[in-house]
Order: structure tokens, then C-alpha cells, then sequence
């Protein structure tokens, strides 16, 4: 363009140069005034943006969310609150229900069920001592589950319903994270777990499914409809199975009315843990395995295989007792108030129980007065000597045969064992009687062997 004007090329370009290092004036370009305007605003608007950020960052703790870093923050702080709750609540409501009339029934119930289902071995005070604890663990499961329920339903503004779902789900890990370190710290440090290894083992089963899948899955996977349905199934679900064992755990069912809340919180109880644990659980588990496997995420995809398997495990072993539960409590019928037993006449004397290892004279030191003094003084000196030396002789052989299947377990002899034993009692007791019964004249011995 320079050379078609007649102009020079050096000294074009050097007025160009001169015209963009001169100052602003009125002489410039109006589009360079435009873009100088226009920067200035952006800048200015890009402070004000920051300043903005920065406010609502102060204001919104969970606006770090699905950093890495921010939800390991989360889950330490909620660890620490968890525990805490969970010592003091417990505390507090094992103080309050310390006088309640079903504090027996309750503590008798569980001891049976976990020994019966799970094999759990637990003493009386650690029994109730769990069963308080569970109201707070109970209350953990159902909250971080309703959490959930808004970036489900799209209630309010989508991001922040979001977030809100990652900080119901990270309670969970939270918990199981604190409740892993705690057991395996008292299986193996103090040595003191309730119920010892299949405590520990029913616990990791549980605990390993939201350790391993919830933080990387919240990283990438947070608005995925198939991760938050099954959060929301397996925590609601399960904190209010929860509360439901643990009212039904208080309830006479000598009563009527009681016995017909307890079918229907059995029924119930059974119907939702079966649909969240198995019928939805399966579907879900699919849906999020194929999206991570098709994004590529193998890693995720390897680590979901396992744990969901795992957690499966977990329901395999959860299911059928709940079902035997609710068998048991469908078929009891009403357990009819206690008769009153009428008492024997005061006059009557009862007969004294039998003292076993005791001697002759001791047997019929205070034997009932219809015996008269001469029966018992031929029952003591001719029959009872004979069978008492029987029964050692008996005892004796089965000692020296019979060897214990444990160290301090005494010996128990086989039903043949015991067969002979009674048929040489019978037969010596018998030759005995007869051989005593020939050198007596006494009228009284004209008794059968058999009486």
C-alpha cells in the first residue's frame, strides 16, 4: 500500500511507529479509544469478580468442592465430629434409659440375635452400651441421606444441591473411616474388641465400599444420577432400618397391640432393605460401572468392581436374617399372662430336694414322715449302699475309658457306653436284692426288684 502511494516503506513505517508511541490525544484512532475502554472494564470487572469469589468462598464453606483436598478436609473435620457425637450421645442416652423397664428385655433380645445370626459374643454392658450407639450412628446414616434427596429432585440451585449431596456422602466415609481405625485399633492394640474378629471382619466388609469408591466418584462422578441414587438408598435406607431395630427392640410382646407394631416394622424393615440391597442396588451398581468403563476411568472401573462385590457380600449376609426376623415375629403368637400356681398346704411339709454327692445319712437326714423308721433303715443299710457302689464303679470305668476331647473338658462316654453301664447297674443291683433278699426273713422284702 506504501509503494502504490508513492510513499517509502521506511518512512511509513516509522510515522506508524510514532503514531502508536504518541500519547492519547485527540488525533488517535477511535477504535484503539474503544479497545483501551474496553480493557479497562474487563479489568475492573475482573477484580470486582474475584473480590466476589473470595466473599462467597468466606461465606460458603463447601464452595472447594469436589477438590481433592478440600474433601479430605471435609471428612477429617466430620471424623472428629462423628466420634465425638457418637461417645457423648451414646453416654447420654445410655444415662437416660438406665432405669427403663425393658432395659432386660432388650439387652436378652440382642445378645440372642447377634449370637444366633452373626456369632457376635458380647457381654451385658457392651451390649447396651452398643445398642445407645446405635440411635447416633442411626441418625448419621438418615441424614446423610436426606442430603442427597435435593440434587435429585433438582430442588433449588443446581450447584449448591450438588455440593450439598457430596457433604451428605462424605458423612459416611467419615464414619466409616473412624469406626475402621477404632476397631482395628482395639483388636489389635488393646485387645478389647466386643465380639473380637468377626466384629472386625463384619465391620470391613461394610466400611470398604465408601473408603474406596466415595472420593474418587465425588472427583468425577458427582452429578451422575446412578452414584447418588445409590448413596442415597444405602445410607436412608439403612439409618432408618436402624431406628426401626432399635424401637422394635423396646416393645412388650406379651401385649397385643405391640406384637402387631412389631410385624408390621419387621414386614416393612424387610421389604425396603430388600428392595435398596438387591433389587436397586444390582441396576445401579451396572449403570455406574458401564459409564466409568466407557469414560475410560479403568482405574475407578477395577477399584468399583471390588467394592461393590465386597458390599454385595455384605447384603448376602444381612438379607436372610432380617428374613428369619421377620419369619419369627409373623408366626409368634401372644404369649398368654402367668397363671397363679396355688401354693401347697403350709401344714404339708415339702419333700427335700436330692443332694447329689451326699452320704447315706445325709440323704434322709429330713426325708418326709410317711416313711416309717424301719423302711429306712433297710433301704439304707441293704439297697442304697450297693447302688451307690455301683454308680462308682460305674463312674470310674467310664473315667479310665473315656478320654476328653479338650484340655479341662470332662468325658463324655458314647451312647453304647452308657447302654452297658445301665445294664450292669441293673443286673448287679438285682443280684444284690435277691442275694440280700435270700438271707432275710423280714416280711417286708416281699417287694418286686422293679419298685
Amino acid at each position: 500500500e506504501p509503494r502504490r502511494q508513492g510513499v517509502h516503506p521506511v518512512s511509513a513505517r516509522s510515522r506508524r511507529t510514532k503514531l502508536c508511541e504518541a500519547p492519547a490525544t485527540h488525533h488517535q484512532p477511535r477504535r484503539r479509544l474503544e479497545l483501551q475502554a474496553s480493557s479497562a472494564a474487563t479489568a475492573s470487572s475482573d477484580r470486582h469478580t474475584f473480590a466476589s469469589h473470595r466473599q462467597l468462598t468466606a461465606m460458603d464453606p463447601l464452595a472447594c468442592l469436589p477438590g481433592l483436598g478440600c474433601q479430605l478436609a471435609l471428612t477429617t473435620a466430620l471424623a472428629i465430629t462423628i466420634s465425638v457425637s457418637i461417645t457423648v450421645g451414646g453416654s447420654v442416652i445410655a444415662r437416660a434409659l438406665h432405669g427403663h423397664v425393658a432395659r432386660p428385655r432388650v439387652i436378652k433380645r440382642m445378645k440372642q440375635d447377634l449370637c444366633k445370626e452373626l456369632g457376635w459374643s458380647m457381654s451385658d454392658s457392651e451390649v447396651w452400651k452398643f445398642f445407645c450407639e446405635l440411635f447416633v450412628i442411626g441418625a448419621q446414616h438418615l441424614l446423610g441421606g436426606l442430603l442427597v434427596i435435593p440434587a435429585l429432585l433438582g430442588v433449588g440451585d443446581s450447584e449448591f444441591a450438588h455440593r450439598l449431596a457430596m457433604l451428605g456422602i462424605l458423612t459416611e466415609v467419615a464414619y466409616d473411616a473412624y469406626d475402621t481405625a477404632r476397631s482395628l485399633y482395639m483388636y489389635y492394640i488393646t485387645h478389647n474388641l466386643p465380639g473380637g474378629k468377626k466384629v472386625l471382619y463384619f465391620l470391613l466388609l461394610h466400611h470398604q465400599m465408601s473408603i474406596a469408591l466415595v472420593l474418587p466418584c465425588n472427583l468425577y462422578y458427582s452429578e451422575n444420577r446412578a452414584f447418588l441414587w445409590m448413596a442415597m438408598n444405602l445410607m436412608g435406607a439403612g439409618g432408618f432400618t436402624v431406628f426401626v431395630s432399635q424401637l422394635s427392640q423396646l416393645l412388650d410382646l406379651n401385649t397385643q397391640r405391640d406384637l402387631a407394631v412389631m410385624r408390621t416394622l419387621v414386614v416393612l424393615q424387610f421389604a425396603i432393605m430388600s428392595y435398596t440391597r438387591v433389587l436397586a442396588y444390582v441396576p445401579l451398581s451396572f449403570l455406574l460401572l458401564r459409564t466409568a468403563y466407557s469414560d475410560g476411568a479403568h482405574l475407578i472401573f477395577t477399584v468399583g468392581v471390588v467394592a461393590l462385590g465386597l458390599m454385595g457380600c455384605f447384603n448376602a449376609l444381612l438379607l436372610p436374617s432380617m428374613y428369619r426376623r421377620m419369619v419369627k415375629f409373623l408366626v409368634m403368637e401372644l404369649v398368654p399372662a402367668a397363671t397363679v400356681v396355688p401354693q401347697p398346704d403350709s401344714a404339708a411339709a415339702p419333700v427335700p430336694p436330692l443332694r447329689v454327692g451326699s452320704t447315706c445319712d445325709d440323704l434322709f437326714s429330713d426325708a418326709d414322715s410317711s416313711f416309717s423308721p424301719e423302711q429306712l433303715d433297710h433301704f439304707k443299710l441293704r439297697i442304697l449302699p450297693s447302688a451307690m457302689s455301683l454308680l462308682a464303679a460305674a463312674k470310674k470305668q467310664l473315667r479310665s475309658t473315656s478320654k476328653p476331647q479338650q484340655l479341662g473338658e470332662e468325658p463324655q462316654p458314647s451312647k453304647g457306653e452308657e447302654h452297658q453301664t445301665r445294664r450292669s447297674m441293673r443286673h448287679g443291683l438285682r443280684k444284690r436284692w435277691l442275694t440280700a433278699r435270700a438271707g432275710s426273713s423280714d416280711p417286708r422284702d416281699d417287694v418286686s426288684p422293679a419298685a
